[in-house]
């Protein structure tokens, strides 16, 4: 049986089973909540490690929902890693090329630690010497991937290019 505790804002939902002991929440289950972590529902051990495996999960799909709507990463993230010093560095003009879902942006810039706290990916596939002349080259190359601006589809053409480089990038270190 499902009841309501407490008043005001914050209420503790409790489960109570046919005898009067409080039980897991979750559906088909009769265990007892665990006690070592506060949590805001009855939860046993075994389902509390499901649900908060399944949060970060919905954590990261909140942010990339963020990200593709806003077209920025969140504002807190960045500042914080910037105020640790994060992307101070520049260097020689590259292009990069960055995943993000099941889009690759290829970019260029003279520091790319601190273009990765601007754009949104999931991971850098490769980078090549080069700055915008070989920028616009690979968009030209790869326009029919094209998406959007600097965005392309994970084409065969696009992957073989990135595999090569990712293959020649490993025989130099």
């Amino acid at each position: 049986m499902k009841s309501n505790q407490g008043r005001g804002t914050t209420s503790t939902v409790r489960y109570e089973s046919p005898g009067g002991g409080v039980e897991c929440c979750h559906p088909r289950c009769s265990a007892t909540p665990q006690k070592r972590y506060e949590f805001p529902v009855p939860l046993c051990d075994r389902h509390i490690v499901q649900v908060l495996a399944r949060s970060t999960e919905v954590v990261s799909e909140a942010r990339r929902d963020h990200v593709v709507k806003n077209q920025k990463p969140l504002p807190l993230q960045k500042q914080a890693m910037l105020d640790r010093g994060f992307g101070q560095f520049s260097h020689e003009p590259i292009v990069y090329y960055l995943k993000f879902g099941d889009r690759v942006k290829i970019g260029t810039t003279t520091n790319l630690r601190k273009r990765l706290l601007d754009i949104p990916h999931d991971e850098v596939l490769a980078v090549e010497p080069g700055g915008v002349d070989i920028e616009r080259r690979r968009h030209l190359q790869f326009a029919r991937h094209r998406v959007n601006g600097e965005w392309f589809t994970c084409g065969d053409g696009l992957m073989l290019h990135i595999e090569t480089l990712q293959r020649n990038a490993t025989q130099t270190t």
